[in-house]
């Protein structure tokens, strides 16, 4: 049980060039109604806009609550993550929660329920609930998100499947994250897919039925294409970092589930991998088969139309670029060895 005069939950928001939103995400953590204290933790990654004025503006309004953290150098495109390189050290409260800055939520209650859910349950290193999706030009009516059906716990082997659980409504306990958020690495994507997967290697997964967020699509967003291809884009835009992820996860759960995240990182290597090459992006093949020389072995295994990876829909990419392939593998071969014998 907390103390009176404890930092109970310690919020974290990411913010760049946000200013149309950020009062609005700040002002519904603000009035949270809680028995407990809180902090805000805002990191603005050098916005070009007004962003850094208007949390220094909280700051000066709210000086034991609001935390900004204003970078001058954009740290993001230099590859630092951001929640465990500057978030992370100054978290002080015993459960982390977070919110992008353009989003924000939509009950004044979230902090309360889920530290008490995560208070009744000490087994949990994670708790999350429902959101709701808006578009910013409503092209689209808003959509529920993150929905579960199934009784608590929630599954650890689903996540690692998919993630179910909206970014914005996750609180972790944070003895249990600490160590994993500030040691995430830094060149992967997604990031919060990732948080969640290590998190809960903790403890159990909890759901509140609650929509207590709002998750803003903006055609801007990290993560969103208009692309006819979104999947191949997203390998394009970011194919390394995907690998990365992958081949992390599986080093993160391989004692649970070692041959199901094996054959789920060969299928994102393969793919990423003929993405690249199908635009001759010889800079990323030639990282990836720098780093995972040892796997391009098994790359022919994952075309096998009798293995469990999808086959049909890469068939006739394949066979296009076989010839190329074998070739740009042969060369990476050759260098590796003559870097070894030079």
């Amino acid at each position: 049980m907390y103390k009176t005069d404890d930092i109970v939950v310690s919020v974290g928001i990411a913010v760049f060039n946000a200013e149309k939103y950020i009062r609005q995400c700040l002002d519904n953590v603000l009035n949270q109604k809680t028995k407990f204290k809180f902090e805000i933790i805002v990191h603005d990654d050098a916005s070009t806009d007004n962003t850094a004025k208007i949390l220094k503006e909280y700051a000066e309004q709210y000086p034991d609550v609001v935390i900004p953290i204003c970078q001058t150098e954009n740290q993001y495109s230099q590859g630092k993550g951001i929640m465990s390189n500057f978030i992370i050290p100054k978290v002080k409260g015993i459960y982390f929660a977070v919110c992008d800055g353009d989003d924000y939520w939509c009950d004044d209650y979230k902090l309360q329920k889920q530290v008490d859910f995560m208070e009744e349950h000490p087994d949990y290193s994670l708790c999350y609930h429902p959101a709701k999706m808006i578009y910013e030009n409503e092209e689209h009516e808003p959509i529920i998100i993150g929905l579960s059906e199934h009784k608590n716990p929630q599954s650890y082997y689903n996540l690692t499947k998919a993630n179910y659980i909206p970014a914005g409504s996750v609180m972790y306990r944070f003895d249990a994250a600490k160590e994993d958020l500030l040691h995430r690495p830094d060149d992967i994507y997604p990031g919060d897919w990732f948080n969640h997967i290590s998190v809960a290697s903790h403890g159990k997964i909890g759901y509140l039925p609650d929509v207590m967020y709002v998750y803003r699509w903006n055609s801007q967003g990290v993560s969103h294409t208009t692309s006819d291809n979104p999947e191949k884009e997203i390998h394009l835009k970011y194919g390394v970092k995907e690998v990365n992820f992958s081949y992390a996860v599986w080093n993160k759960i391989k004692d649970k589930f070692p041959q199901y995240y094996k054959e789920v990182f060969l299928r994102v290597l393969r793919d990423v991998y003929v993405a690249y090459l199908s635009e001759l992006k010889t800079n990323e093949m030639s990282i990836l088969q720098q780093k995972y020389s040892q796997y391009f072995k098994d790359i022919n295994f994952c075309f096998q139309e009798n293995n469990t990876i999808p086959f049909n829909k890469y068939k006739i990419k394949y066979k296009k670029y076989k010839t190329m392939f074998f070739v740009l593998v042969i060369l990476s071969v050759i260098s590796i060895i003559w870097y070894f014998i030079k």
